[in-house]
C-alpha cells in the first residue's frame, strides 16, 4: 500500500529506526559490538528524518517553537563544549568507546524527538508502539535462547546472565522493565479481549522472569514504577471515587519511600533492593557534580567525563570505590549533561524534558478514559527518565525515550484538537480553503533514502575502525596492527592497547612511536600516560614528566604525589 503523506514516512522511519537500533549488534565484526553500531543507526534514523523533512518544503514548526528554541539551545551549547573541550574533537564528536553518546548521539536523539513531535494520527503512533513491541518481544525471545544455554551472538559474556542485544544485563533489565510497562498497558486497555489476555500474560510473565534473571535491580525498579502508573489510570477511569484513587497513590507513595531507603541501606527492604553498585553510584554523582561545578559555562566535552574522572572524584573515592577503579559515565544521565557542558546545557536539557513533561501531563489528567496510547508513552516516557536518574544512556533504550518524548507531544496535541481529523489548510485569496499540495512520493522517498545513507556514512567511521582493529589483532602483522590502531577516529584504548602489544612482543620503537601519539594527542587520558610510563628505556625526565602528568591526571593518587 502506497505512503500517503510525509507524516508516514515518518512514522515508519521511527518505526523500522528505532526496532533496528534496538536489535543490531555487529559481535562478528567488531571488537564492541553493541554502542558504534547503534549510534550509526541512530543517526541514519535521523538522517532519513531530516531528508524527509527536506522533501517536505512546506513543513511548519509554529507550534512546537519552544520545543525547538530548546533543542537548538542544547545543541548550540553542546557545540560549544565540542570546541572548548581538551580532548580532540572526535572524541566529543563521536563519545568515548564503549558509550558513543558524544554529540552526533544527541543530535540524533533530538531530531528523532522533533520528528515524532510532527506526527498527527493515532494510526502513526500505533505503528511506532508496536515497532517498539516487537523489539521488546525479539529481545524476549533471545534472552529465553540465553537462559537454555544457547547464545546466538559470538560474544564473550563475563557477566554470566542475559545480555540480550544490549551487551549488558542491566540495559536489558531496564529496556525489558519498560516493555513489561508498555505490555500492561495495552493488557489493562483490551480485557474485554480474551485474546489479548492469553498471549499478553503469559509474555509479560516471562518479560518479569528475565527481569529477575538479569539481576538487574534498576529493571524491577522500572517495571514496579511504571506499572504502578498503568494502574492508578485504570483505576482512575474505573472508579469515580477519589477515596479509592487517594488510598492507592497513598499506599505507592509509601512503597516508593521504603524502596528508597532499602536502596540507600536503612529499612526492611535493603537485603532485596541494595547493592553495592548504589555506593559506586553516590562517588560517580559527586565526580559528575563536580566536574560541572569547576566548569559551570563550558563542561568538560562531549562524553569526556572518563577523562576528567579521577580529577573531579572526592577523596573518599579512593577508599570505595578504590583508587584504580574508574568508570566514564556519571550513571545518571543528567549529572552526564551537566559534565559534558554546565549550566547551559543542562537548563537547556530540563527544559526538553520539562517540555514533554507538561504534555506528559495534560495527556493523563485531560480525561478519566482510558487511553492505552497515551497510558504506554506516558509510561515508558516516564520509566525512561527513571532509568536516567540511576544509569547510564544507553543507545539502545535512549532512542524510545526520545521518540516517546516527541509522540507525547503530538498526541496531546492531537487530542486537544483532533487533528487526526483535519487536514493541512491554507488560503487562497478569495479566502476558501484548499489543501496543500503533499510533497510527492518520489520527493519523499528520495529526500528519505539521501538523507538515510548520509546518517549511516557520518556514523561510520567508529565502527568501521573497530572492525580494523579487530581484524588486525588476529593478523599476527605488526604492519597491520600499526595501521589499524592508527585508524581514524582514533582512540586511546585502541592505541594503548597496540602499544601494550608491541612493547610485549619486543617491538619497542614502534610501542613508544604509537605511544607518543597517545600521550600528544590524548593528552588529558590517564591511561595514554600510564601506558608511556610503563615502557622500559625512558630517561629519567620523561619519566618525572609523566610522573607529573599523571598527578595531574588523578591528584589524589598517593602513587604518584
Amino acid at each position: 500500500m502506497p505512503l500517503k503523506n510525509a507524516q508516514e514516512y515518518l512514522a515508519r522511519t521511527l518505526a523500522y529506526g528505532g526496532f533496528v537500533t534496538t536489535i543490531f549488534v555487529a559481535a562478528w565484526w567488531t571488537t564492541e559490538p553493541v554502542n558504534a553500531p547503534k549510534m550509526m543507526t541512530l543517526s541514519t534514523t535521523a538522517g532519513a528524518c531530516i531528508g524527509i523533512f527536506i522533501a517536505m518544503r512546506t513543513v511548519q514548526f509554529k507550534e512546537n517553537k519552544l520545543l525547538i528554541s530548546s533543542i537548538m539551545a542544547f545543541l548550540i551549547f553542546a557545540s560549544i563544549s565540542l570546541f572548548t573541550s581538551e580532548g580532540p574533537a572526535e572524541l566529543n564528536f563521536y563519545g568515548v568507546g564503549g558509550r558513543n553518546t558524544g554529540l552526533l548521539t544527541y543530535l540524533a536523539l533530538s531530531i528523532v524527538l522533533l520528528s515524532g513531535a510532527q506526527l498527527n494520527s493515532s494510526a502513526l503512533f500505533l505503528k511506532v508502539l508496536k515497532a517498539f513491541a516487537l523489539a521488546g518481544i525479539v529481545n524476549v525471545a533471545y534472552c529465553l535462547f540465553s537462559i537454555a544455554g544457547i547464545e546466538l551472538l559470538p560474544w564473550n559474556n563475563i557477566f554470566d546472565t542475559i545480555l540480550g542485544t544490549f551487551g549488558n544485563p542491566n540495559f536489558i533489565g531496564a529496556f525489558l522493565g519498560i516493555f513489561g510497562v508498555v505490555l500492561i498497558s495495552y493488557i489493562l486497555g483490551h480485557l474485554n479481549s480474551l485474546k489479548i489476555i492469553l498471549w499478553g500474560a503469559p509474555l509479560l510473565g516471562v518479560t518479569f522472569f528475565e527481569i529477575i534473571k538479569s539481576h538487574a535491580i534498576q529493571g524491577l525498579v522500572i517495571l514496579a514504577l511504571g506499572s504502578s502508573i498503568v494502574f492508578w489510570m485504570k483505576i482512575r477511569s474505573l472508579s469515580r471515587n477519589k477515596l479509592i484513587e487517594f488510598g492507592y497513590l497513598v499506599i505507592i507513595f509509601v512503597s516508593g519511600i521504603f524502596a528508597l531507603l532499602g536502596a540507600l541501606q536503612i529499612g526492611p527492604l535493603t537485603k532485596y533492593i541494595y547493592k553495592s553498585s548504589v555506593s559506586l553510584r553516590g562517588e560517580y554523582w559527586q565526580a559528575g557534580w563536580n566536574m560541572g561545578l569547576q566548569h559551570p559555562i563550558t563542561g568538560v566535552g562531549m562524553d569526556s567525563y572518563g577523562d576528567w574522572f579521577r580529577r573531579a572524584r572526592d577523596v573518599q573515592a579512593l577508599v570505595v570505590p578504590g583508587v584504580n577503579v574508574t568508570t566514564n559515565a556519571a550513571h545518571n544521565v543528567f549529572l552526564d549533561i551537566f559534565a559534558y557542558g554546565g549550566f547551559p546545557l543542562l537548563i537547556a536539557y530540563l527544559a526538553i524534558v520539562g517540555i514533554v513533561a507538561r504534555s506528559a501531563t495534560k495527556l493523563l489528567f485531560k480525561s478519566r478514559d482510558y487511553d492505552f496510547v497515551a497510558v504506554a508513552l506516558v509510561s515508558g516516557w516516564i520509566c525512561y527518565q527513571a532509568q536516567a536518574v540511576i544509569s547510564i544512556n544507553q543507545i539502545g533504550v535512549a532512542i524510545w525515550g526520545w521518540v516517546f518524548g516527541g509522540l507525547i507531544i503530538a498526541y496531546e496535541k492531537l487530542s486537544t484538537t483532533n487533528l487526526e481529523h483535519e487536514t493541512i489548510f491554507t488560503k487562497n485569496k478569495s479566502g476558501r480553503n484548499i489543501k496543500k499540495k503533499n510533497s510527492s512520493e518520489a520527493g519523499l522517498a528520495l529526500g528519505s533514502f539521501v538523507g538515510l545513507v548520509a546518517g549511516a556514512l557520518i556514523a561510520m567511521p567508529p565502527m568501521i575502525a573497530d572492525g580494523k582493529w579487530r581484524n588486525a589483532m588476529g593478523s599476527g602483522d605488526a604492519e597491520i596492527i600499526e595501521s589499524a590502531a592508527m585508524a581514524w577516529p582514533q582512540d586511546p584504548v585502541r592505541l594503548n592497547q597496540a602499544v601494550k602489544m608491541f612493547s610485549d612482543n619486543n617491538f619497542p620503537d614502534l610501542a613508544l612511536s604509537l605511544s607518543n601519539i597517545s600521550i600528544t594527542k590524548f593528552s588529558e587520558s590517564y591511561i595514554s600516560w600510564y601506558s608511556y610510563i610503563q615502557l622500559p628505556g625512558l630517561s629519567e625526565s620523561e619519566i618525572k614528566r609523566a610522573r607529573a602528568e599523571l598527578h595531574r591526571l588523578d591528584p589524589n593518587n598517593p602513587e604518584f604525589k
